[in-house]
């Protein structure tokens, strides 16, 4: 059994992780290029540069937030703040991004897509647009950037905020030694932040703001199998950000390592780590609030259900099947990175690093590139692309990184226990990983599949190139309907998503608390 689930996670990172990307880049250099326009003309530029610009900003205003929220990281105690500060960030960025722009659009747009005569005001039409997008963005993300800052904090302002406290307050120790401190870290969480907002496509586009990805995805449902080379000033734009991120690594190195494991938060910040997280939590939630003042109609929620019934079930096999095919992935990952089959070591762990990239690299571009990939490299077997499992590849691609880091990071702290326990029972390294290593991390692997699976729930931007016609979705009927759509069935809709996604992030937040006490 060991040796059947080792192959099968291989073959599927094979499949669905190596392949895919190496059939895209020969599609897209080989045949006749004739009618595709690769130059960065005038219209192009301006829409990169828009997306840039959107995307920068956005990235800070999620700053500030992401700090509030970080307050509930900076010790695990109370477990209460951390459980919960640790279920708002997932629960926003499980969050899809089509709903975030609806909730946002009530206050400002009640009757639907804005009209002409709203450009008669123009500070209206900014804030129904740009306005709209950048806020919309700035939520989403600043669960990401809190988790970089909360990383800085115990590498670098926990020390330096300790020293401060002796004769300073705990506000004051913060902004005058750990900021300073950790100012290479809020550059990585800017630059971080970014790179995932240059390739979002949903808020952008439903907040009636024309972007680079709008363009790219129209090019690319006209010629399949070409994205590679149509996005090529987001890629270059999306490495150069990264780039800048990697020039910041000496910097990002903890400080002392004895004063940083002794380091605490002072005994009277918890006031202000609360509030710090009862902020975030104001302007985190309040597109679910917005939903819910305007549902108008409890009723509602009944018709909506009724009307859809379909499209959940639909959802939750995709789902379900793309968290299955990320999970088996990150075990054979997780294997091949600790030499688990004998006398392959050192090949198994190159694999298992390629296999990490690629799926980095999935994460950070453009969606529609994953798209593009699938179904060049899938579109032509009936026995995939008719059906659901398509989807399942596409968002198992895409989101397959949360799921091996989450794995290897729970394998590397059960390794010592895996070690002692294997040495005891003198079983081989295949055997230990099957019979000690996969029930120690076991936690994580359901919180991977968890995680993956409602990803794949709410994708949108990658799933519409490779969603079979006819075939019942309920991101992309949703997403007609936010077009289109201003009733209390819309509304309505939205709220069981969301209500969906506070479900999945406590059963995340549990099985985290799980795995600590195991």
């Amino acid at each position: 059994m060991a040796r059947l689930t080792l192959a099968c996670g291989m073959l599927l990172a094979l499949a669905v992780i190596l392949v895919p990307p190496v059939v895209a880049l020969a599609t897209a250099l080989s045949g006749d290029l004739g009618g595709l326009e690769l130059a960065l003309t005038p219209r192009r530029r301006d829409l990169l540069l828009r997306g840039w610009r959107l995307a920068l900003i956005a990235a800070a205003l999620a700053q500030p937030l992401g700090a509030l929220l970080a307050a509930g990281w900076l010790e695990r105690r109370p477990a209460w703040l951390f459980a919960g500060t640790t279920w708002l960030a997932l629960a926003t960025l499980l969050m899809p991004t089509y709903v975030l722009a609806y909730a946002l659009s009530l206050p400002v747009l009640p009757e639907g897509l804005a009209v002409a005569g709203f450009r008669e005001r123009p500070w209206f039409w900014w804030l129904a647009t740009e306005g709209r997008a950048l806020l919309g963005m700035a939520i989403w993300q600043a669960p990401l950037a809190g988790l970089v800052l909360a990383l800085g904090w115990h590498r670098r302002g926990a020390a330096a905020a300790r020293l401060a406290s002796l004769d300073a307050s705990f506000p004051r120790a913060i902004l005058r030694a750990a900021l300073p401190a950790m100012l290479p870290w809020l550059g990585l969480s800017w630059i971080v932040t970014s790179a995932m907002l240059l390739g979002e496509f949903a808020l952008p586009h439903l907040s009636l703001v024309q972007t680079f990805n709008t363009e790219l995805l129209a090019e690319t449902q006209q010629h399949p199998g070409r994205a590679l080379l149509l996005a090529w000033p987001l890629l270059a734009l999306t490495a150069v950000v990264l780039l800048v991120g990697g020039i910041l690594r000496p910097w990002l190195r903890p400080a002392d390592p004895v004063a940083t494991a002794d380091a605490r938060v002072a005994r009277g910040s918890l006031a202000w780590r609360v509030l710090a997280v009862a902020l975030a939590a104001g302007v985190l939630l309040a597109p679910t609030a917005l939903l819910i003042a305007y549902l108008g109609d409890l009723g509602a929620l009944r018709r909506a259900h009724v009307v859809f019934p379909e499209r959940w079930l639909a959802a939750a096999r995709s789902g379900l099947t793309a968290g299955g095919i990320a999970v088996l992935i990150a075990m054979a990952v997780e294997a091949l990175s600790h030499g688990a089959r004998t006398g392959r070591g050192r090949f198994g762990r190159a694999v298992a690093l390629a296999v990490l990239i690629v799926s980095g690299v999935a994460l950070f571009v453009p969606p529609v590139l994953v798209g593009d990939m699938i179904l060049v490299t899938y579109g032509g077997q009936a026995w995939l692309a008719d059906r659901f499992l398509i989807v399942s590849v596409v968002t198992a691609l895409r989101f397959s990184l949360p799921a091996i880091v989450l794995v290897l990071v729970a394998g590397r702290f059960a390794a010592v226990q895996v070690a002692d326990l294997a040495s005891v029972d003198r079983v081989t390294p295949l055997a230990g990983w099957w019979r000690i290593r996969l029930v120690l991390i076991r936690p994580a692997l359901l919180a991977a599949g968890v995680l993956v699976a409602f990803l794949s729930i709410s994708e949108v931007a990658a799933s519409q190139l490779v969603t079979p016609p006819g075939a019942p979705s309920l991101p992309l009927t949703l997403l007609n309907q936010i077009h289109f759509g201003r009733n209390a069935e819309v509304v309505a809709l939205c709220l069981q998503v969301m209500l969906t996604v506070a479900l999945a992030a406590g059963l995340l937040v549990f099985l985290h608390s799980r795995s600590v006490k195991d």
